[in-house]
């Protein structure tokens, strides 16, 4: 169960002082979170600048968190993805304890958590749950040991919708269709009628054809031989007799 964090509850309160650094490390990716290079939040951070943060306090248990090697960026969740860019009011979390953990509670978007994926990307906060994927474990750091960044205030906050956290026995509250902890979403564009068709006339089938039986080819004749009739000899004349 998530526990609020107060003050003098823990000792997990005295790593999130109003202008202390720390870094969060994310129990199912095992390394920080980080706002990288083009302020896009992730947990694939190390030790180094990019994953420190420093805490602004604005209420017992609300922080938001400025990114040390870039004071203009601040974790937020917004249209519902958390980014590394945020502005006003949709940068203030509730922060929750689970253990020795804690969880960032968006508090302009009701019911929503930074969360990660075990590959160290950013988890829809729609999506994420109060398991390991949206626990972090806070780890001081010395101000000593990192060069000091003036602390700069908050961006002018935008109108803040109203919204309030989830209860874990109750389902998230809706939000409006405008609201800007839903995400974007672009109407597809409609559909393409067909081209008109013009009528065709109508042909009536061929006649089916009747199979004519195969009449094989007479078979050649052949003449008889021909037979030669009889030849008779004529009789024998006796030649006339000579008087002597």
């Amino acid at each position: 169960m998530s526990v609020p964090l107060r003050a003098g509850d823990s000792p997990l309160q005295s790593k999130f002082v109003d202008g202390g650094l720390l870094m969060l490390r994310s129990i199912i990716s095992g390394r920080n979170l980080r706002i990288a290079s083009e302020g896009e939040l992730d947990a694939r951070g190390k030790d180094g600048r990019e994953a420190h943060f420093r805490v602004h306090v604005h209420r017992p248990g609300t922080v938001s968190l400025q990114s040390l090697q870039n004071p203009e960026w601040w974790v937020a969740i917004y249209e519902g993805h958390s980014t590394g860019t945020g502005r006003g009011p949709y940068c203030e979390f509730q922060v929750e304890e689970i253990g020795n953990n804690v969880v960032l509670i968006s508090e302009a978007c009701a019911g929503q958590w930074i969360g990660v994926l075990r590959d160290g990307g950013m988890k829809s906060p729609m999506e994420t749950t109060l398991g390991v994927d949206a626990q972090f474990a806070p780890i001081a750091v010395d101000p000593t040991s990192s060069e000091s960044q003036p602390t700069h205030h908050l961006p002018r906050p935008v109108p803040k919708p109203r919204a309030r956290p989830r209860p874990q026995s109750k389902p998230a509250p809706p939000q409006s269709l405008d609201s800007p902890c839903k995400p974007i979403w672009i109407a597809p564009p409609p559909p393409i009628p067909p081209p008109p068709t013009t009528a065709q006339p109508v042909i009536p089938p061929p006649p089916p054809r009747t199979s004519t039986p195969v009449i094989p080819p007479p078979l050649p004749t052949t003449a008889p031989p021909t037979t030669a009739p009889p030849t008779t000899a004529p009789p024998a004349t006796a030649p006339p007799a000579t008087a002597p």
